[in-house]
């Protein structure tokens, strides 16, 4: 048995010696893949100079330097332009031209002056305050430059990036495959719903698909197998054959019907950590075959859960290079707590925040097999092992990604 730390170390080699498999995606495809490659610009933008204002674009010599209300400069319409639009006439002295907010900015012209600062009359406009050049202008290439470096190595693509990148000329981006994840529960007592009797609902299912669904990562679950070592070795080494890794849960300790140990002795699985030094969760055990990775969990839900977030989810970002790391938060004790057990302990924990500070007021009670608890649960707190905390310790506890605004 390892602690938390050294399984997390083991997983980290794993991730070390792992290539992620790099794939070409449109970017209305590559939204929540993490980019494999700096992207760059392959146009400047904006590609013209044009307005920034609905008005007159005109040229500032046109324009008396001394212009005022006594000595107003007038000045000729000769045409019109709008977005998407060119204007293709010669420039003349005096004149100018009524322009829309995007169009291209007419050749000759240096400024333009919003229709509210211009008095307009049979097809003239009358300034009577000074024009500076260059006003109210974008010019091309002031947003981006062409080869321009956009969005990094090892950024999570989002819906910002796509619009920015089409706007550049981007259309596809290389990033980083996400593993592909299967999972099966493992008992002939799991029913989906309306368990009756003895029977008991398989939250595990649930638990396991929506956390890796609110990570960013697709699974395919299979009906759980019945208790038999043939059945559940056929299901594990089908779920193996197409996926990057599988996560099973129940029948791992040693029971009678615990069958899962004997089915990865059968399929020669090299086993690489067999049980952690937590509670809940001591059963687990991590596995790799044929290239293949396997995370077994025990049964009970809290073990389940406190597995996912602190060995299975951050492997799988690890895979897929992603930067998963939670929030964590100091928390005032407002009791005192004892772990007595030569584990550490995870606490599925309610930490309150009053201004700027948190507090933790009340403890639960350490039950692996309780799930009531996990719906208000904000986080958990990490009790190391053989230690005692007084009322006004302070203590880290990590956030679920769901409270990290909290």
């Amino acid at each position: 048995m390892i602690s938390l730390a050294a399984a997390q170390a083991i997983l980290k080699q794993c991730l070390d010696a792992h290539r992620p498999v790099i794939r070409t995606l449109s970017i209305e495809e590559a939204v929540g893949y993490v980019c494999a490659r700096d992207i760059h610009a392959q146009r400047e933008h904006p590609a013209f100079d044009y307005s920034a204002m609905d008005g007159f674009a005109l040229d500032v010599r046109d324009v008396l330097p001394n212009v005022s209300a006594e000595r107003p400069s007038v000045l000729t319409v000769v045409g019109e332009v709008a977005a998407g639009r060119s204007h293709e006439r010669p420039w003349a002295p005096a004149t100018c031209v009524r322009i829309m907010t995007g169009a291209p900015l007419p050749a000759g012209a240096n400024a333009v002056v919003p229709w509210e600062q211009a008095s307009v009359a049979d097809s003239r406009i009358t300034l009577q305050r000074p024009v500076d050049q260059g006003q109210h202008i974008r010019r091309a290439g002031e947003d981006f430059k062409l080869r321009e470096r956009l969005v990094t190595q090892g950024s999570v693509f989002n819906p910002l990036h796509a619009g920015v990148l089409a706007t550049a000329g981007v259309h596809e981006v290389e990033i980083y495959v996400k593993p592909t994840v299967g999972f099966l529960t493992v008992g002939d007592e799991l029913q989906d719903r309306n368990a009756q009797g003895p029977m008991i609902i398989n939250s595990n299912r649930h638990f396991i698909a929506q956390s890796l669904a609110y990570a960013g990562y697709a699974s395919d679950c299979v009906p759980a197998p019945a208790d038999h070592p043939d059945r559940i070795r056929t299901a594990l080494v089908a779920m193996l054959e197409q996926s990057d890794m599988v996560i099973t849960t129940g029948g791992l300790s040693e029971g009678t019907y615990d069958y899962l140990p004997k089915v990865l002795n059968e399929i020669s699985a090299d086993v690489l950590i067999r049980k952690v030094s937590i509670k809940p969760g001591k059963p687990f055990t991590f596995s790799k075959w044929k290239g293949k990775y396997i995370f077994s969990l025990p049964g009970n839900p809290g073990a389940v859960v406190a597995l996912l977030y602190t060995l299975v989810i951050p492997f799988l970002n690890g895979m897929a290079r992603r930067n998963g790391n939670l929030r964590q938060v100091s928390v005032h004790l407002e009791t005192a707590y004892a772990n007595r057990h030569d584990r550490d302990e995870i606490l599925f924990v309610l930490p309150e925040r009053r201004r700027e500070e948190w507090f933790l007021a009340q403890l639960p009670q350490l039950n692996s097999g309780s799930v009531g608890l996990l719906a208000s649960a904000r986080g958990w707190w990490q009790v190391p092992a053989q230690t005692i905390f007084a009322c006004g310790d302070q203590v880290t506890v990590t956030l679920f990604p769901w409270n990290i605004h909290s």
